[in-house]
């Protein structure tokens, strides 16, 4: 899992159309209040963009390095 930041409308949209390009598995977002949402959808995603702490589930790693939390 990877710790990831969305800051704005724009991040969610680029982050939902990077996930929806994957096509052999599923992409999911989960907040830290135990939501869980399909990453492929815009809607899921702007759900979520609210909460600070989200948490992206892939194996595809590096095509979310712009949105992954540097600690």
């Amino acid at each position: 899992m990877l710790h990831i930041r969305l800051d704005t409308l724009k991040d969610a949209k680029r982050l939902s159309e990077i996930a929806s390009g994957i096509s052999d598995e599923h992409v999911t977002l989960t907040d830290n209040h135990g939501m869980l949402v399909n990453a492929k959808s815009i809607l899921g995603v702007l759900g979520v963009l609210k909460y600070s702490d989200l948490w992206l589930n892939t194996s595809h790693y590096t095509v979310f390095r712009d949105f992954v939390v540097v600690e």
